[in-house]
């Protein structure tokens, strides 16, 4: 024995004398390892100290190394007990000696009614965390770990005073944005504020900026059936392909029949030039009766004398204006049939577009309502040059979306400590919503079906909307 103690020495408790160590060694010691205790007796050269659960031990120099401690006021015997007891309840491993004389300052319980004082020890250990001083093995040695130390800081109303975007704390970001989080849930916006590039603060509203919308086929799942390119081109508009080889056999049927009434009574105009022309008109095997009819009259087998008379009676027969679109005037045809193909590609496109966007709204923007804005870029000029230049590109508001992804995101990756799986990492709103999709908790929109032909209705309102464009 070290008779060099008397009475109320402290003593801190360092570790055991070797991993050999006999039964009464380890239950008297192993609460004590890594804690301050004080020498409360001596009796016939035993010394015996304050233990937590035991009131008293013997202390052995075989059995534990101990340093004494110098001006550390450890308060007497009870008060010292009931400190230990509370910090081994609360989870705490070790006592670093810096921290010793701010936890053991007075009663743990007295200290409940001084906030300043019953937090110094914590204030303390937040100030060497900002700092670096503290490592995760300290945690886990002196408060039980990162996720214990996290739920006193909260508990205690202390968590704004830690940095969460400091470098020091970095291998701990997760943890503390997801705390931060669930403390204030308008921290999400600091978090986009500060790491999310591609995110842009107009008013209250938050909007993701895209430089080319078909940026937005990255969420949908790989589908060999319907590409990422294709969904791409059908949202950019920027298409150069047709689904359709040929929307129409008939143009009187599906474009002439459909017009308004005012834009028929334009082409019979432009077909009575065209008649008067030709003068005469051949009478075949496949001509309408009224062709034949009117022949008879005028003593003709084979053709029919264009006048201006006949010419109003073919055109107020139905059957021969359906002839002469689909047989003989070529060049009205040929204008009809582009109105008509127009319109059906348009009206079949815009649906392809509907069934494309529409799942994205609530995924990755709230509206499909966007602003045109303009950055500048660098490009390579002829000479091979660096020049910057003006671009153009959209941005669509997606607060509540945006809000959400870094939401499940902060969620999903809370307890990762890998250095890509950071929100600085990724850096944009579609990265971190990408990277969910592929390997978290959300899911690739699935690929929507086409329509197989265009709604007639939407063709048939195009090509009135767009006849003075071909006529």
């Amino acid at each position: 024995m070290n008779m060099s103690l008397k009475e109320g020495d402290n003593i801190y408790i360092e570790r055991f004398k070797s991993e050999d160590i006999d039964f009464y060694c380890y239950k008297h010691f192993n609460d004590l390892i890594g804690f301050p205790t004080q020498v409360f007796l001596i009796r016939n050269d035993i010394v015996y100290v304050t233990h937590p659960t035991l009131d008293v031990v013997p202390l052995s120099d075989n059995c534990v190394d101990y340093e004494v401690l110098e001006d550390v006021d450890l308060g007497y015997h009870r008060d010292l007990k009931d400190n230990l007891n509370t910090l081994k309840k609360m989870g705490v491993k070790r006592v670093p000696k810096k921290l010793i004389g701010n936890t053991f300052g007075k009663n743990i319980r007295e200290q409940e009614e001084e906030v300043e004082d019953k937090n110094q020890w914590l204030l303390d250990l937040i100030n060497d965390l900002n700092n670096g001083d503290v490592d995760e093995e300290f945690l886990n040695n002196f408060i039980g770990g990162w996720e214990r130390f996290i739920s006193i800081v909260t508990k205690k109303g202390l968590l704004h005073l830690i940095d969460p975007f400091s470098s020091e704390v970095e291998n701990y970001q997760n943890q503390l944005f997801w705390a931060f989080k669930q403390n204030d849930p308008s921290f999400v916006w600091k978090i986009v504020d500060r790491y999310l590039s591609d995110v842009t603060k107009i008013g209250d509203e938050y909007y993701v900026d895209l430089n080319d919308i078909s940026d937005l086929a990255d969420f949908y799942e790989k589908d060999r059936d319907l590409s990422r390119e294709t969904i791409g081109n059908i949202l950019s508009g920027e298409h150069d392909w047709d689904p359709f080889y040929d929307v129409t056999d008939n143009v009187y049927r599906d474009c002439y029949d459909e017009l308004d009434s005012e834009y028929q009574t334009v082409i019979k105009q432009r077909m009575t030039t065209e008649l008067l022309a030709m003068k005469t008109i051949d009478v075949t095997y496949n001509t309408p009766d009224l062709f034949e009819e009117i022949a008879q009259e005028q003593g003709n087998e084979d053709e029919v004398v264009l006048s201006g008379e006949i010419i109003s009676r073919i055109l107020a027969d139905d059957d021969s204006v359906e002839y002469l679109i689909n047989q003989e005037m070529d060049d009205i045809r040929n204008d009809l049939y582009s109105l008509y193909s127009g319109c059906y590609s348009s009206a079949w496109f815009d649906e392809a577009y509907e069934k494309v966007m529409n799942p994205l709204i609530g995924f990755v923007i709230d509206d499909n309502e966007f602003q045109d804005y303009k950055y500048t870029k660098q490009v390579w000029d002829k000479e091979g040059k660096r020049v910057t230049k003006d671009a153009y590109a959209r941005r669509y508001i997606a607060t509540k979306c945006i809000y959400e992804t870094v939401n499940d995101w902060l969620y999903e990756y809370r307890n990762s400590t890998h250095s890509t799986d950071t929100i600085e990492y990724y850096g944009t709103y579609k990265g971190i919503l990408n990277q969910l999709c592929y390997e978290g908790g959300r899911d690739y929109l699935r690929t929507p079906n086409l329509p197989d032909w265009a709604d007639s209705s939407d063709v048939e309102k195009c090509i009135n909307q767009s006849f003075g464009d071909y006529f």
